[in-house]
């Protein structure tokens, strides 16, 4: 399901968008969506529904503080995004990133959750800046 907005963008994005278009033979539409769907996070839970959120172990809690992605996964990602800045990705490339983004920030969500949580339950110190 879709729905129409309108957007007021910079005439800078709007021509980097309509450059990529043009690049990798797509509709503008199409890459601003994709552009969106790798920038924001998805919020599939709210604290109350989070398996966090006061329902885990002491134990469990804390070991998703130390959540990771695994070697494998961090150096892909790590690599896509190298790649990025010296060129055009190709669509698989692209489609690869948007995936390992999106597990990367659930995973990230998913500590900082956690963090916050053992905070309050008193088993970590609250994080230094």
């Amino acid at each position: 399901m879709s729905k129409q907005v309108t957007l007021e963008l910079p005439e800078e994005i709007l021509g980097r968008a309509e450059r990529l278009a043009v690049l990798t033979h797509r509709e503008v539409t199409s890459v601003l969506v994709d552009a969106l769907k790798v920038t924001i996070p998805p919020l599939e839970w709210t604290p109350a529904e989070s398996p966090v959120a006061s329902s885990l172990p002491d134990k469990e809690i804390l070991t998703l503080c130390e959540l990771r992605l695994p070697t494998e996964q961090k150096k892909r990602l790590e690599r896509l995004l190298e790649l990025q800045q010296e060129r055009d990705l190709h669509e698989r490339e692209h489609k690869e990133l948007a995936a390992l983004m999106e597990i990367y920030e659930t995973k990230w969500l998913l500590q900082a959750e956690a963090l916050a949580e053992a905070v309050r339950r008193g088993l970590r110190e609250p994080l230094a800046l």
